[in-house]
């Protein structure tokens, strides 16, 4: 016991050390401190392993482990550890923490590329859960997180350019042109496409070099989305409206923690495969929009209705219309960055807003289609 608590305590002093180092940004002694961290706590779960008595100790590092295995893409050694651990009698909180681990390494499966390979213009959308069949989803799923998508790749081609948010019209015709998607045969095992941008040789956007920017910097804003580090978004997208944008985008296109549970993305970053999972359900991310300002008597409400009519005479504020099951009319303000590609798409469609009350009208905060 004496010796699993020496390397699991070498193993704890080496992950902090990678987190340290991820936080200076250099991501090569994040990997060598968080593959000497999984060395060592290997090393612990195979003197605990064999010791059944020894729980919750036993499965606990055993876990850390996996853990640890699964960020130094040890998926097969992942698996092993978490089997280990579930095949003594671990506490139940533990077990279940444990399955859930076990997800997490079919889903790392679901976003390798096997013996596909993506160019610097391409990257993977994977989805996972029980609306997910071998090779099959369910269409509004798969479709509806495709638009988002392409919302979201349009949207930070345009902010990345420096150009004003758009709240109406369509996207411009270079930007249309340079950034068209492709997207691939959906593969079995999950349901995975591999999405491309049709960039065109002929034409130079100004303050960008290619579509592979763009990726990374939906990769890297996505990334803070997940984890949800709103102050770190808010400084990497600085406008209002499209930080907005993105978030309710990104909302989207996170799982429902129902039918998707995992939604993976994959790019190519500099030869290196980046891999990226959302697990953080929608329901857990409505921290990261903007917060709304404190006034005296004012109230978050939640409306269910059929979105009906909208009033774009307001430039600074439009406004829909919501009519409920009663026939009862409500005001709902759309602020900037979410008519367009949030509210629109929903129209004449039962919906469920969410907002905070102020007199008369309802300021927007989430939208969402009525299951």
């Amino acid at each position: 016991m004496n010796e699993a608590t020496q390397f699991h305590r070498a193993a704890m002093e080496s992950a902090e050390q990678a987190e340290l180092a991820r936080l200076r940004g250099d991501a090569r002694a994040a990997r060598e401190a968080l593959q000497e961290a999984f060395t060592n706590e290997a090393r612990a779960a195979a003197v605990l392993a064999p010791r059944f008595d020894l729980e919750p100790s036993r499965s606990v590092v055993l876990r850390s482990a996996a853990s640890l295995a699964l960020e130094c893409r040890e998926t097969r050694e992942a698996e092993r550890l978490i089997s280990q651990a579930l095949s003594g009698d671990p506490p139940e909180e533990i077990a279940i923490e444990l399955r859930d681990l076990l997800e997490q390494v079919y889903f790392a499966r679901h976003l390798e590329l096997h013996d596909l390979t993506l160019q610097p213009n391409e990257f993977q959308l994977s989805l996972a859960g029980p609306a997910v069949g071998f090779g099959i989803a369910s269409t509004s799923d798969f479709i509806d997180r495709v638009n988002h998508v392409e919302s979201l790749l349009y949207r930070t081609a345009e902010r990345k350019t420096g150009q004003p948010f758009r709240e109406r019209g369509r996207v411009k015709g270079k930007l249309y042109e340079a950034f068209q998607l492709f997207i691939s045969v959906p593969r079995a095992a999950s349901f995975a496409v591999s999405i491309r941008l049709g960039t065109s040789s002929q034409l130079a956007l100004p303050g960008m070099d290619s579509s592979v920017e763009v990726i990374n910097e939906i990769m890297d804003c996505l990334e803070l989305f997940n984890e949800r580090k709103a102050a770190a978004l808010q400084r990497r997208i600085t406008d209002q409206a499209y930080y907005r944008n993105f978030v309710a985008l990104a909302n989207k296109i996170a799982p429902d923690g129902d039918e998707i549970v995992t939604v993976g993305l994959t790019s190519l970053s500099a030869t290196q495969e980046r891999r990226l999972a959302l697990s953080t359900p929608r329901k857990e991310t409505h921290d990261m929009a903007l917060p709304s300002p404190e006034e005296p008597r004012v109230q978050r409400i939640t409306v269910r209705g059929t979105l009906k009519y909208a009033d774009h005479r307001k430039e600074d504020a439009p406004e829909i219309r919501l009519i409920d099951a009663e026939g009862k009319s409500y005001r709902v303000q759309v602020p900037a960055g979410m008519m367009t590609d949030i509210v629109r798409p929903l129209w004449e469609d039962e919906v469920i807003v969410t907002g905070v009350s102020r007199r008369a009208v309802i300021v927007l905060e989430s939208i969402d289609r009525a299951g």
